[in-house]
C-alpha cells in the first residue's frame, strides 16, 4: 500500500492503533520521487497521513511519479491539511 505524508509517498511497513511505520520516498520536484539509498523508515501518527494512493508510476530508471489526476487531488488535500 502506498500512502502520502505531507506530499511524499511511502510504503507501509507496520502499524498499530496510533501510528504507522513507513518507508519514505524523497521528493525532487513537482510529482517526482525516488527511494533514498539509505532507507528512511520512521513511525508517523495516523493524523499525519493524508490519503492512500495507487502505486507510483516509473518515469525513469530511478524516479517515479503519482498519477497526475491523483496528484491534483493530493495537492487539494494538502492545501486543506
Amino acid at each position: 500500500m502506498y500512502t502520502l505524508l505531507h506530499c511524499s509517498p511511502f510504503s507501509l511497513q507496520d502499524l498499530d492503533e496510533e501510528s504507522a511505520e513507513v518507508k519514505c520516498m524523497c521528493r525532487i520536484g513537482t510529482n517526482r520521487f525516488f527511494w533514498p539509498l539509505v532507507e528512511d523508515i520512521i513511525w508517523y501518527r495516523w493524523g499525519d497521513i493524508i490519503m492512500s494512493i495507487p502505486e507510483p508510476q516509473q518515469v525513469t530508471s530511478r524516479h517515479v511519479q503519482i498519477d497526475p489526476g491523483v496528484w491534483t487531488t493530493v495537492m487539494k488535500k494538502v492545501d486543506q491539511f
